[in-house]
């Protein structure tokens, strides 16, 4: 019997190109994003932020339409009860690639679902 395992990942990262925050399933499933708060914090003028399903996937679709610029102290928050929503390819990371070397913070709660 599946069962969904929730978990919760703390954010804080500054490097610039893919951070991985939460690694992938080892044999099946795929994450799906409840709850999301991220905040670039490090004095870069704007960061562009992009959520992807897998390190190579960081430019490419699907996620690539999940791509947003920040100015310094700029909150962004997602909450599943939106209509859209944030799920990685099955067997992939979440990944936040970052525009530019700044301090990102923030959490995210989420399920592995089908592992």
């Amino acid at each position: 019997m599946n069962t969904d395992r929730k978990i919760r990942m703390e954010i804080n990262t500054s490097i610039s190109g893919d951070n991985t925050i939460i690694s992938a399933p080892t044999t099946r499933g795929h994450i799906e994003i409840d709850h999301m708060e991220i905040m670039p914090t490090g004095g870069a003028n704007t960061v562009i932020v992009k959520l992807a399903g897998a390190s190579s996937a960081a430019n490419a679709t699907p996620m690539e339409q999940f791509q947003y610029a920040f100015d310094d102290n700029q909150a962004w928050v997602y909450d599943r009860t939106t209509n859209n929503t944030l799920e990685c390819l099955e067997v992939t990371a979440l990944i936040i690639n970052l525009s530019a070397s700044t301090l990102v913070t923030g959490f995210v709660i989420a399920r592995i679902v089908g592992e």
